[in-house]
Parts: structure tokens; sequence; C-alpha cells
């Protein structure tokens, strides 16, 4: 098999299973959103009554979705980071397939990830610390 058939099939893998993934997620999200079925609480938050790194999140997963960008970013920024850094693969591997001149149009490193972890551990942190000594709760 040659390089670009490897990484044709490999892309479609990846997609075809996130896109699966990501759909039954989004159902259960839905489904609890509307009280269909129970939300689960967050056991860390139960515990600690700090936010966890993913607190937030479903709720930024649906303003990103509608839009609303900023609003997203304050629930929780991991999920608009990480929505560009797919974004950024995704169309760095479809030029890849679609120009085929032997140039990478994608990143193999990882500083992007260690960016993501980093915006992921500050948050975490700041939103705590702001919680704690503060009294600002920005999930409120």
């Amino acid at each position: 098999m040659t390089d670009r058939k490897i990484l044709f099939r490999d892309f479609l893998i990846v997609n075809i299973s996130g896109v699966l993934g990501a759909g039954i997620v989004f159902v259960g999200m839905l489904l609890a959103r509307y009280d269909i079925i129970p939300n689960p609480d967050c056991t860390f938050h139960a515990i600690t009554h700090l936010y966890c790194p993913g607190c937030g999140g479903t709720r930024a997963t649906f303003a990103l979705l509608s839009g609303r960008i900023i609003d997203s970013i304050k629930f929780n920024p991991a999920v608009v980071f990480g929505a560009l850094l797919i974004l950024h693969y995704e169309i760095g591997i479809v030029l890849t397939l679609i120009k085929n001149n032997g140039r990478r149009y994608y990143t193999r490193k990882l500083w992007p990830v260690y960016l993501y972890v980093a915006i992921v551990v500050s948050f975490f942190i700041i939103r705590n610390l702001l919680l704690v000594f503060c009294g600002i709760d920005m999930l409120a």
C-alpha cells in the first residue's frame, strides 16, 4: 500500500469512528439536557465542591454549536481549542490528500497537544482559585 492510500484509509477510519462516537455522545447530551435521561452529576464536584477540568464542557459545546463562541470559552476553553485543533488537522489531511504533491499540510509535532493540556490545567486552577478565594462562580 502506498503512503497516500494508508493516509486515506486512516483518515476514513478516524473520521467515521469520530463521527459515530461524537453522534452518540451528542444524542446523550441532548437527551440529558431535555431531561429525557438523568444527567449524571460530577463526582469530583460532589466530593470536593470544586470544578473538575471537564466541568462546563457540555454547556461550552452547546454554546459553540449555537455560535456563541465567547460563552463557550467562558464555560470551558478546552472545547473551543479542541475544535480548532481538530479543524486544523482535518484541513491539513484533506489538503495533503487532494494536492498529492508529497508535501504534508498538517503537523505531527506534539506542541499543540501540550498547549491543549496547559489550557485545561490552567483553566482548572484559575477557575477554582476564583471560586475558593473570590467567591466567583464561573458556571453559575
